[in-house]
């Protein structure tokens, strides 16, 4: 299990405040008396004896520590990762936007070339899953740039896979996703 936003569990840090408001709590203990009619003159705010008071557990206290504790895990995102087997017909596609020009200088898919952009890495991914389909898999290309178009249709051909992301335009505009997801639909296979 993994967090797709770590820095949210820091949200868990709102128990201090929750512990120190349970610790600085004023109580005073209740004695009952017959009346208050002799006490009217002597009427004055009462502070409290001691501010700091022992830590009693509480079902308050606990219930609003386990919100604070579901507040920092839901802040946080936990995400199962599992590997999972590409179907026998995978679309693969590429976002061809202008942000894809970009190169971050950490490439750990392709180390020996620090320079490579974001479009460059993410056809050496495409590859290397393309690797991965099944037997007699089908794989397609669609190129989600400012007007998405499929690029391979449902090939077996690994040689021919290749050859359309060397035919992948350089990254300029914004993708247009739905409309890249609308093919990506139309592409689907009967029983694949």
């Amino acid at each position: 299990m993994t967090f797709i936003n770590p820095l949210g569990l820091l949200l868990g840090l709102l128990a201090i405040p929750v512990l120190l408001l349970h610790i600085l709590k004023p109580r005073r203990e209740e004695i009952e008396v017959s009346s208050t009619y002799l006490w009217r003159d002597h009427a004055a705010p009462v502070s409290s004896a001691a501010p700091w008071q022992k830590l009693k557990p509480s079902v308050l206290l606990l219930l609003q520590l386990l919100a604070v504790a579901l507040l920092a895990l839901a802040v946080a995102r936990p995400a199962w990762v599992a590997p999972v087997p590409l179907a026998d017909h995978t679309v693969f596609m590429l976002d061809t936007s202008g942000s894809m020009a970009a190169a971050d200088g950490t490439d750990d898919i392709l180390p020996d070339n620090l320079d490579a952009t974001r479009l460059a890495q993410a056809k050496r991914i495409a590859e290397d899953l393309r690797a991965e389909l099944p037997e007699n898999g089908l794989a397609s290309i669609i190129v989600a740039g400012p007007r998405p178009r499929v690029l391979l249709t449902a090939s077996p051909d690994a040689v021919e896979f290749a050859e359309s992301l060397d035919r992948v335009p350089n990254p300029g505009g914004e993708a247009d996703f739905g409309s890249a997801f609308t093919l990506a639909e139309s592409l689907e296979t009967p029983g694949t």
